[in-house]
């Protein structure tokens, strides 16, 4: 079972199920320069992250898979439009609680068991424990070279290192000087949305507000 990228977009999103999934966790931060190009799929008031975001993903070759979190309306929006743009990309959309306590605690729990019933049938393998924890541990890992490389660092210099961690975690290049990011692939027309495809969503339902 080999690597497939999977792309995420907020803080709350459990790296480490994915990872445990023989995913790998990618971020996306977006082209803002491009942003318009999401004009046809996302309105122009929405958060501009989020265009950014999308207009990032219609010009990246190979595989859309892509985790949402449900944080706010936009990333609902972002969702919809994510699903209808690749149609033959996993993605899953995970509910979040609004209150602290045993009852947003169980309800995480529900999520997450959700998110790994569907990371099972998408990969068609098995997701254990052991699994579970040796990602954990790897991120930890990842999260302590992290430090380390940025001890010192602040401003645009540490903006730049903490992307390159977040986008290509297990890349072994340091950002260039200046932060510059990589090349970027040509401009392509956008492509039209389609229907179809694996969309699995946790407990939390179109429109659900918690």
């Amino acid at each position: 079972m080999g690597e497939e990228r999977v792309f995420w977009f907020c803080t709350y999103t459990p790296l480490e199920l994915l990872q445990a999934a023989g995913l790998e966790p990618v971020r996306l931060f977006g082209l803002p320069e491009r942003a318009e190009a999401s004009d046809a799929l996302l309105h122009p008031a929405l958060c501009p992250y989020l265009r950014a975001c999308l207009s990032q993903a219609m010009e990246e070759e190979g595989d859309h898979h892509a985790v949402f979190v449900n944080s706010c309306d936009g990333m609902r929006r972002f969702h919809d439009a994510w699903k209808d743009l690749f149609p033959g990309a996993f993605v899953f959309f995970m509910d979040l609680p609004r209150n602290e306590g045993e009852t947003g605690k169980r309800m995480l729990a529900g999520e997450y068991r959700l998110l790994l019933s569907a990371l099972r049938s998408f990969r068609g393998a098995e997701v254990t424990a052991q699994d579970v924890i040796n990602a954990c541990e790897a991120r930890e890992r990842l999260r302590q070279r992290y430090l380390s490389a940025a001890e010192g660092k602040s401003g645009a210099a540490r903006l730049a290192l903490a992307q390159h961690f977040q986008s290509r975690p297990r890349g072994a290049a340091a950002p260039t000087r200046g932060g510059r990011r990589r090349p970027r692939a040509p401009h392509r027309e956008p492509p039209q949305p389609r229907g179809g495809g694996l969309h699995p969503r946790g407990s939390g339902g179109e429109g659900r507000l918690g």
